[in-house]
C-alpha cells in the first residue's frame, strides 16, 4: 500500500509539472508578433504549394492546419503544436523512471518546464522543437527497451523537420564516442538487452499497419500532396549549407549567442560542472555521453546558419547532470539541517540586502550618475558586507562553508530560473525587450490594418478585393501573413505604370520613388533589438550590457512609406 502511494504520489508530480509547463508554454502564445521564419511556416500551412516549403515538417504543417480550422488563423494557432509537444518533454525522466531515482527525476522535470530556453523554443512557429520531443521519446523507449514505440517515435520523427535529424547527428557522436571508450563494458550489455527484445505478434501487425497509413496520409498532406513522401530526405539536406532555406537569417554574431546562452543558463552550467566532478565511477559513460552530448550541441547552435534556438539541446543535457548534483546537495542539507539552519538565513539576509544594493545601483546609473567619481559610494555597502560575511565565517571547516554557499547557489538558481521563465513565456507582455529576438518583429500592426479597413471600407471593397504590393529588399513572409486576408503581392521593383494595379503599396521610407496617383504616409512598422553584429574585444558592448543590466536594450525602428490609391 506505502509502495503504491508513492507511485500515485509521483504521477501526481509529474501531473501538476506538465500542467505548468503546459501553462508557461501558452500564456500570451499569440501576443509576439511572427518572425519571417515563423511566418513562412505558417503561410506553408495556409498554402503548400508555396515556394521553399518542401523542407518544413510535415507534422507541423498537418496539426497546424488542424489548429487553423479548430482556433482560427492566428499567431497562437500557429505555435500551438510545439508549445504542446514542447510540454511533454517533463515527461522523459518518468519513462526513464527504472535508471533515473524519483527524486532527481522530479527534480529534473521541473527544470525543464521552467528552462527559458526549452520554453522560448516551445513558443515559435517552426518545427525545432518537435525535432527535440521526437529524439528524446526515441532516446527514452530505446533506453527503456521498448523496440515498438522507439520505432514508431523515429517513423514520425523523420517528419519533424531538420532539427531531428540534428538531433540524430548529436546522437549518433556521443553514442559513438562512448563506445570508443566503453565498449567493453557496453558490449556485454548490449547483446543482453537486444536478445531480450520482441517486436510483438499479430496486433503489432495490424498497428503497424495502421501508423504506416497515417504516417502517409500526414507526409502526403492526405494524399494531395505525393512529393511530400520525400520531405524526410530534404529536410536532412536542410541541414548542410546552402542545400536549405531556413539557415542566414539569424541576426546573433558567434559572441552574442555565448552572452545569451551563459546569461539563461549560468545555473546548468555550474552545477552540471560540478555534477562532473562529484560524479561516482559506476556513471562514467553516462557522464561521457552527456559531456559529448553538450560539446556537439554547443558547436552546433554556435554556428550562425543554425537558428540560436538549437541551443536547446545543450541545455537538456546540462539539466539531467545539475538536477543529480543538486539533488545530492538537497539530501545532505536535510540530513545536517539543524546546524545548517541559522547560516542559511543569514546567507539569504547577505542575499536580500545585495539584490537591493543591485537595484540602488541600477537606478543611480539610469539617472546618470559617474561611475568613476562615486565609486566610493557605491561599493561601500558591498565591501561592508564582504567583511561581516569573512567575520561570520570565521572558523567554519571547509566543508561547512562550501555546503552553506551550495545551498545558497541553488537557492539564487531557483529565483533566477522562476525569473527568466517569467521572461521567455511573456507573462509581462514586454515581447519588444525581454525576449531572444533573432529577427526584427513588426510593430503597430493594428494602425496598419486600420488604415487599409478604413480605405477599404470607403470604397466598399471585399478584403480580398484589395490589392496591396510590397517591395522592399528583405524577406517578407512576415508582411504577407499580417496581410493574409488581402490580395498581397511581394515585388522587386513598382513603376509608376505598375502602380496601378495596386490599391496599396508598402516600400522602405527612405525610397525615392514617387506615385503621382497614390497618395503616401510613413509609419513605423518594424522594430529589432540593436544587438552588436561585429566582433568585439575586451569589454561588453554597450548594448549588451543595457540588455543584462536592465533587461532592455535599444530598440531600432524602421519606418515605411504606405501609399493608397488616390479617390
Amino acid at each position: 500500500m506505502k509502495q503504491f502511494n508513492k507511485v500515485k504520489l509521483t504521477h501526481l508530480f509529474y501531473a501538476l509539472i506538465l500542467l505548468v509547463a503546459v501553462f508557461l508554454r501558452l500564456v500570451n502564445l499569440g501576443t509576439v508578433p511572427l518572425t519571417n521564419n515563423e511566418a513562412q511556416h505558417a503561410l506553408c500551412v495556409l498554402d503548400a504549394q508555396r515556394d521553399d516549403c518542401e523542407n518544413y515538417s510535415r507534422l507541423y504543417i498537418f496539426f497546424t492546419d488542424i489548429f487553423f480550422k479548430i482556433f482560427g488563423t492566428n499567431n497562437g494557432s500557429a505555435r500551438m503544436l510545439p508549445a504542446l509537444l514542447g510540454s511533454t518533454i517533463v515527461l522523459i525522466p518518468l519513462l526513464l523512471s527504472s535508471v533515473v531515482e524519483r527524486k532527481t527525476g522530479i527534480l529534473l522535470a521541473m527544470c525543464l518546464a521552467l528552462d527559458p530556453l526549452l520554453m522560448q523554443t516551445s513558443r515559435s512557429a517552426d518545427d525545432t522543437m518537435l525535432g527535440i520531443v521526437f529524439v528524446l521519446f526515441f532516446l527514452a523507449f530505446f533506453l527503456q527497451r521498448k523496440v515498438t514505440a522507439a520505432l514508431i517515435t523515429f517513423a514520425f520523427g523523420l517528419l519533424s523537420g531538420r532539427s531531428f535529424w540534428i538531433g540524430l547527428v548529436i546522437l549518433g557522436l556521443a553514442t559513438g564516442v562512448t563506445w570508443l571508450l566503453t565498449h567493453r563494458e557496453m558490449r556485454a550489455e548490449l547483446n543482453a538487452k537486444i536478445g531480450k527484445v520482441r517486436l510483438g505478434g499479430k496486433e503489432s501487425r495490424y498497428l503497424f499497419l495502421t501508423l504506416f497509413l497515417f504516417w502517409i496520409g500526414i507526409s502526403t498532406r492526405m494524399f494531395n500532396d505525393v512529393g511530400g513522401l520525400l520531405s524526410p530526405l530534404k529536410s536532412l539536406l536542410d541541414i548542410f549549407p546552402g542545400a536549405g532555406t531556413q539557415g542566414g537569417t539569424s541576426a546573433f554574431s558567434t559572441d552574442v549567442r555565448l552572452i545569451v546562452f551563459l546569461f539563461y543558463s549560468f545555473y546548468a552550467i555550474s552545477f552540471s560542472i560540478s555534477a562532473l566532478f562529484h560524479s561516482n565511477s559506476d556513471q562514467k559513460r553516462r557522464d561521457i555521453f552527456l559531456l559529448v552530448w553538450i560539446l556537439s550541441g554547443i558547436l552546433i547552435f554556435l554556428i550562425p546558419q543554425f537558428p540560436f534556438s538549437q541551443a536547446a539541446w545543450v541545455s537538456i543535457a546540462m539539466w539531467v547532470l545539475a538536477a543529480g548534483r543538486m539533488m545530492q546537495i538537497g539530501s545532505s542539507a536535510w540530513r545536517e539541517r539543524k546546524p545548517l539552519i541559522l547560516p542559511v538565513l543569514v546567507g539569504l539576509t547577505i542575499l536580500v540586502f545585495l539584490s537591493f544594493q543591485l537595484l540602488r545601483l541600477q537606478y543611480l546609473l539610469s539617472a546618470g550618475l559617474d561611475l568613476s567619481l562615486n565609486l566610493t559610494l557605491l561599493i561601500t555597502p558591498m565591501l561592508l558586507c564582504l567583511l561581516f560575511i569573512l567575520l561570520y565565517a570565521y572558523g567554519w571547516s571547509k566543508p561547512r562553508a562550501v555546503q552553506v554557499l551550495s545551498i545558497l547557489f541553488i537557492i539564487c538558481g531557483a529565483v533566477a530560473l522562476l525569473r527568466n521563465a517569467n521572461r521567455s513565456s511573456n507573462l509581462t507582455g514586454t515581447h519588444a525587450y525581454e525576449l531572444v529576438q533573432e529577427d526584427s518583429f513588426f510593430k503597430n500592426q493594428d494602425i496598419l490594418i486600420e488604415r487599409i479597413e478604413n480605405y477599404r471600407n470607403a470604397r466598399g471593397m471585399p478584403q480580398g478585393e484589395v490589392t496591396i504590393a510590397i517591395c522592399m529588399d528583405e524577406p517578407g513572409e512576415r508582411w504577407e501573413w499580417v496581410l493574409r486576408d488581402y490580395s498581397v503581392t511581394v515585388t522587386d521593383d513598382i513603376s509608376e505604370e505598375t502602380s496601378n494595379d495596386y490599391d496599396m503599396m508598402i516600400m522602405r521610407a527612405d525610397s525615392t520613388q514617387d506615385f503621382p496617383r497614390h497618395e503616401s504616409e510613413n509609419l513605423v512598422l518594424s522594430g529589432e533589438v540593436a544587438w552588436v553584429r561585429d566582433d568585439f574585444s575586451g569589454f561588453l558592448p554597450e548594448e549588451i550590457l543595457e540588455w543584462l543590466i536592465y533587461r532592455t536594450a535599444t530598440l531600432k525602428t524602421t519606418s515605411y512609406a504606405v501609399w493608397y490609391k488616390s479617390l
